[in-house]
């Protein structure tokens, strides 16, 4: 059966990837398309789902086409980009890690989405639908939720 050493080693297998990414998303001459691609790379290395942009361009929609369709559905909505918050306003672990936090609100997405993948490690499946909503610049949810899947 699988147990906490299976959320630990996938959260240790993880962490490199999540270091690099955060590492990245530091720069601070990044545009919202670069912003944009940052997310995308994000969502398709993780094995969240099929990535695509969405709205302006500059949002990313991601979601698990294999999922069994009559489960039921749930659609994770975060925000990558602020206009009134810079690149460098982000959260520094004592493990050295540099990410972009709360301030930039691309953190809590990526945290929502690591814990998803930690609970697939260790259930061997998922009991719902997941999908992934990262809003960038000039995109609300108004502006994208009549263009998602119908699967969302």
């Amino acid at each position: 059966m699988a147990g906490k050493a299976d959320v630990q080693t996938h959260l240790n297998d993880r962490r490199g990837a999540l270091g690099s990414l955060f590492t990245e998303w530091a720069h601070g001459d990044l545009g919202p398309g670069d912003r944009a691609d940052i997310v995308e790379h994000y969502l398709k290395d993780g094995g969240i789902g099929e990535a695509q942009r969405v709205g302006g361009g500059n949002s990313v929609f991601s979601g698990d086409v294999t999922a069994d369709p009559n489960l039921p559905q749930v659609l994770v909505v975060g925000r990558h980009d602020v206009e009134d918050l810079g690149p460098n306003d982000t959260v520094t672990a004592e493990a050295s890690i540099v990410g972009p936090g709360v301030a930039t609100r691309f953190g809590p997405t990526i945290a929502f989405a690591e814990g998803a993948l930690a609970a697939h490690a260790l259930v061997g499946e998922q009991p719902v639908g997941l999908s992934f909503l990262s809003l960038g610049d000039g995109d609300g949810f108004a502006d994208i939720a009549s263009i998602l899947p119908d699967r969302a």
